[in-house]
């Protein structure tokens, strides 16, 4: 078991399983604990890189910007 919980949710006895009596005001003595442990859904994070393409204005040749490395797939 963990220390530190996302979250905790605390369940509630209300009344006596012997005689019925209402426990609704008195305090828990102590707790018994269970932890589920959930494996968080997978996502998918995309990031679109865009080169820069401009013309020069003095010759008109075409200059592009460089992808980082690792990045080469072209759609």
């Amino acid at each position: 078991m963990t220390d530190s919980p996302e979250e905790i949710i605390k369940l509630s006895v209300n009344e006596c399983p012997c005689c019925n009596n209402s426990l609704h005001d008195v305090e828990a003595k102590n707790y018994d604990k269970r932890q589920e442990f959930d494996t968080p859904k997978i996502s998918v994070h995309v990031t679109e890189y865009q080169a820069e393409i401009k013309e020069c204005p003095n010759c008109g040749s075409e200059g592009r910007a460089n992808f980082p490395d690792g990045i080469t797939h072209k759609t």
